[in-house]
């Protein structure tokens, strides 16, 4: 299990400037007076998730390494084994979530229980 504190350290700790910038970025230009709208806390993690969706759009790939190493890090990315590979099915598109020299990588989580910190927004994420 990973604490959301612990995440938001992976993220102050990344040596991207770009990416420190960005999610300070969100941080300071998100509208979020009220966040009881079900939502939850926006937090680091919430503008990191933003940046990623962003620089994915915008296909900045320094920004997109960036973010994907840490939810690596996290564990919100795993590495898919071979048989994993070989046994998963989509109707179109590749089994994983992108490949980083040669390793195909995977996510078990929905993005938003990650992204917004609910009810409890510091109790562990289970990883």
């Amino acid at each position: 299990m990973i604490e959301r504190q612990d995440i938001i350290a992976a993220i102050e700790a990344h040596p991207s400037t770009e990416l420190q910038s960005e999610v300070d970025y969100h941080l300071n230009s998100v509208d979020r007076e009220d966040d009881d709208d079900g939502e939850g806390v926006y937090d680091k993690v919430s503008a990191l998730f933003d940046v990623y969706e962003r620089a994915e759009q915008y296909s900045n790939r320094k920004l997109v390494s960036a973010c994907r190493d840490i939810l690596i890090e996290v564990g919100f990315y795993r590495v898919m084994s071979p048989e994993e590979i070989a046994n998963t099915f989509f109707s179109h598109g590749p089994v994983w979530s992108f490949k980083r020299s040669g390793v195909a990588y995977t996510t078990d989580y929905k993005v938003h229980a990650w992204q917004f910190a609910l009810d409890g927004w510091n109790e562990p994420i289970d990883v």
